[in-house]
């Protein structure tokens, strides 16, 4: 942690606070101390649909060092799924998602053979 940024509070107080190098150093003014994070930046997932890009989900890297929730102090990397951030602390865990999603990518793969087919019989 080489930077710092200040940041204003929501009782008017401002406060510095250590920066990791990975923090694109947009904080947010006017929370809580216990509400401040340090966030990547996002990473979005977008795939080409006929309607045009479509985004499938977005994950960032973050930590809350002054969270009451302790957990939330160690670095992690939030997952937007299904309208909610699903924070993946474990390293392990997060290959798994990993995993996971390429698994879609093979039933999918299936899908689009499956459909080939179909054309190809003219049905």
């Amino acid at each position: 942690m080489s930077r710092t940024a200040t940041v204003r509070l929501a009782d008017g107080t401002t406060v510095s606070v250590s920066e990791p190098d990975w923090c694109t150093g947009q904080h947010e003014d006017d929370l809580d101390l216990v509400d401040l994070s340090h966030d990547g930046a996002d990473t979005v997932f977008l795939v080409d649909t006929e309607r045009g890009p479509a985004q499938l989900f977005h994950a960032v890297v973050t930590q809350a060092p002054y969270s009451t929730h302790v957990e939330e102090h160690r670095t992690n990397v939030a997952v937007h799924l299904d309208n909610d951030y699903y924070r993946f602390r474990d390293v392990a865990a997060l290959y798994t998602l990993a995993d996971q999603i390429a698994e879609h990518a093979v039933q999918l793969r299936q899908l689009a053979r499956h459909l080939d087919e179909i054309h190809h019989h003219g049905q």
